[in-house]
């Protein structure tokens, strides 16, 4: 009977030591923001050195913040140091488009993809500061042979109950019905 009542004292205890989900602590959510960073610097490919790259915007390509930095080496003549804020970001699974603006009036486009190598790309094709559309394929695209580019593309998060429902859940990246739902009352 003591060690009984011992144990039920110790299960309480436990119990209401450990924190409860209705105490306004947030359940997890998947990443809320698209972005690409090189992880490993400096990346190397062909081309390019990737001396740094971060980009960040909401998962529709909305706030875009960031900066890139990499040297690109032609076979002729001195190589060309590009560095600039990034002006969008369009993230579509493993791959990313990027815009960065060295100087006003002038548009780099980045593309990568973050693969096995990964790959890096860049073209200056005229296009809008906003433009992030896939850019055409340039000559300099190549494989990284060393460094590394992580993409992540944040999926819109559920802002309605009828969202998480039928199997919703899954593509906002919930573990089950239940953690999308509970997100949702938790921003309500």
């Amino acid at each position: 009977m003591k060690l009984k009542l011992i144990l039920t004292t110790a299960i309480v205890g436990v119990a209401l030591a450990l924190p409860n989900a209705s105490m306004g602590a947030p359940p997890p959510a998947p990443p809320t923001q698209d972005s690409v960073f090189s992880t490993e610097s400096p990346a190397l490919t062909p081309h390019f050195t990737v001396l740094a790259l971060n980009a960040t915007s909401g998962p529709s390509g909305e706030n875009p913040d960031g900066e890139a930095h990499f040297i690109l080496r032609l076979d002729q003549g001195p190589p060309l140091e590009i560095q600039g804020p990034v002006t969008c970001l369009e993230v579509r699974g493993n791959a990313a488009t990027i815009n960065i603006q060295p100087f006003p009036g002038n548009i780099i486009t980045v593309q990568v993809l973050d693969d096995h190598p990964d790959l890096f790309d860049t073209s200056a094709i005229g296009r809008a500061p906003t433009d992030c559309s896939a850019a055409l394929p340039s000559i300099f695209a190549g494989p990284l042979l060393q460094g590394d580019i992580k993409v992540t593309d944040a999926q819109p998060l559920p802002t309605t109950m009828g969202q998480c429902k039928d199997g919703g859940w899954k593509q906002f990246g919930f573990a089950n019905q239940g953690l999308c739902v509970a997100f949702v009352n938790h921003q309500q």
